[in-house]
């Protein structure tokens, strides 16, 4: 797939548009059109998915970055020094969930 500026992409459509409203262009003037409305962009690691993402220990559903040093980030969050975890994301403890919803023995 391949990301675009679809404003861009219309302006460049739009050249070829006649006075009734039809499109009237080439595979390769299409093509054309596509590469100059290419955007440049890469692909983000969500904190949910980075190895460096923690939840902290005491504090439940608290996350914490360690690459970062700080803590406060939401799931959604995302960073230029992210790293895709290798395993699975992190399970929250029972003990954990339990304190929270008042489950103590």
């Amino acid at each position: 797939m391949i990301p675009i500026d679809a404003y861009k992409f219309r302006r460049e459509i739009d050249r070829f548009v006649d006075k009734y409203g039809h499109i009237n262009m080439t595979i390769t003037q299409f093509m054309t059109a596509v590469e100059r409305s290419e955007v440049d962009a890469v692909p983000v690691i969500r904190c949910k998915d980075c190895k460096y993402y923690e939840m902290m220990k005491y504090t439940p559903f608290a996350y914490y970055c360690s690459q970062m040093d700080r803590e406060g980030f939401y799931d959604s969050d995302f960073c230029s020094l992210a790293k895709r975890r290798e395993d699975e994301p992190p399970i929250i403890p029972t003990e954990i969930i339990d304190s929270v919803l008042g489950e103590d023995e």
